[in-house]
């Protein structure tokens, strides 16, 4: 069950970087291999990717 929530909380983690450097499979991987926990910090510190010019 504990696995289950991890696994859960990585995807979401993936979710919420989807727009961000390196995306939603990086932080998927990130959320993974440390912690979701540790996923969500690096996520806030991550940049956006750049803007598309308008046109």
């Amino acid at each position: 069950m504990l696995y289950l929530l991890y696994a859960l909380f990585s995807l979401f983690v993936g979710w919420l970087g989807r727009n961000k450097q390196i995306g939603f499979v990086g932080f998927l991987l990130v959320s993974l291999l440390l912690t979701p926990i540790v996923g969500l910090i690096i996520l806030m510190i991550a940049h956006d990717r750049r803007p598309q010019a308008p046109g």
